[in-house]
């Protein structure tokens, strides 16, 4: 099973993809990387308990439980957690499976990206200081997904094009 420094190197991999990524209009893959760059954050922490769950069931599940216990996960990560892989299956699969009566494609637009780059965000923060890591800031030189991000987050920035 990866060890922490594992799931670590693959964060820092996806958080290289996406800082080149948000240029662009590719909405979809810019929540996909936030998200398994999430992923890889609650893989992490796991491991340092010996942990390894071996699907997003697992990982909801264990985010629950720890979110409960006393200097457990911070319920915010689970929240930004789980609106992350909700964006993240609608990106994915093109249809919102809470919507079963919605016949018509679902695609990702800036507002997702952006949603899913405050969640990451969130997330980034709670466990940079949980165990003192750092991250370059992201610059959001997209003109549109720049606009809707509006402020800057401790690691996104904007700096459109």
């Amino acid at each position: 099973m990866p060890s922490f420094q594992e799931h670590l190197r693959q964060i820092r991999n996806n958080w290289n993809a996406l800082r080149h990524i948000v240029s662009t209009e590719c909405y979809d893959w810019q929540v996909n990387i936030c998200f398994y760059t999430a992923f890889h954050f609650l893989q992490a922490y796991f491991a340092k308990m010996n942990f390894h769950p071996a699907n997003h069931t697992q990982i909801q599940q264990a985010i629950l439980k720890q979110s409960k216990g006393k200097g457990g996960l911070n319920s915010r990560v689970g929240a930004a957690y789980s609106n992350l892989e909700s964006l993240s299956r609608i990106a994915r699969y093109i249809t919102d499976k809470n919507n079963a009566n919605s016949n018509e494609a679902i695609f990702a637009d800036a507002i997702d990206a952006v949603t899913a780059m405050r969640e990451l965000n969130a997330i980034a923060v709670y466990f940079s200081k949980k165990y003192h890591l750092s991250f370059p800031k992201i610059t959001v030189t997209h003109s549109q997904t720049a606009a809707k991000l509006k402020q800057s987050l401790d690691y996104f920035e904007t700096g459109g094009k």
